[in-house]
């Protein structure tokens, strides 16, 4: 992972909120003329007031199936002042997903052989002071979980643990929340469907539930 230096904030007005832009992350392999999936992920209350964390996970698809990939549910139709519009190629696409709880999964496709990136923009509200949005990666590799509902393995070829800085959270949190995210999966937190996304939004209980203490594990 290569994680850019902090964009800088621009102010985008799209339907009933504003949006400031902020970090960007990128797969390692940027080369001409792969084909690149764009991710932006809004961050909303109460994840933007108190911080938290976001897994964004990554697994390729065939071609054939990135060409076929249907249109759906995307958070940027209603941004269309996203900077990385600018970007897109033929062959490219732009997805987006709004994250609002304090732990946020996040798995989208890219097509194989391409590339891709992600990155994140506060989503505040008007009338309510704006709140500027920090985040950092602390973690990055792979990793998956088997669901034991169905005994399906599910494979993530590419995760990275984001930590959005807030009053109510810390680091350790965040990678408390991706040690245990497998727990977390378990628990079939709420599922929203995006075009070429799919978006977890476990519960304040079902975290806690899944993430062990020091003294729970001893």
């Amino acid at each position: 992972m290569k994680k850019l230096t902090y964009a800088v904030l621009a102010i985008l007005a799209a339907s009933a909120f504003l949006f400031y832009q902020t970090n960007t992350y990128f797969s390692e392999q940027q080369k001409a003329g792969q084909l690149k999936a764009y991710l932006t992920i809004y961050v909303a209350a109460p994840l933007l007031d108190n911080g938290g964390t976001v897994i964004v996970i990554s697994n390729p698809i065939s071609v054939e199936q990135w060409k076929a990939l249907p249109r759906g549910e995307n958070a940027t139709d209603t941004d269309p002042l996203n900077a990385k519009r600018e970007a897109l190629k033929k062959g490219d696409r732009l997805f987006g997903v709004v994250a609002s709880t304090n732990t946020s999964i996040i798995e989208f496709v890219y097509p194989e052989g391409g590339t891709f990136g992600f990155n994140f923009v506060a989503m505040n509200t008007p009338g309510k002071e704006p709140r500027a949005l920090r985040t950092q990666e602390i973690l990055v590799g792979d990793g998956g979980y088997t669901d034991r509902s169905t005994g399906q393995n599910i494979v993530w070829e590419y995760v990275s643990t984001i930590h959005v800085f807030g009053p109510k959270t810390s680091e350790d949190n965040s990678r408390a929340a991706r040690v245990f995210s497998s727990e977390i999966m378990n628990l079939h937190p709420r599922k929203t469907l995006y075009e070429g996304a799919n978006l977890y939004s476990p519960t304040d209980e079902q975290v806690e539930k899944a993430v062990l203490t020091p003294q729970e594990l001893k």
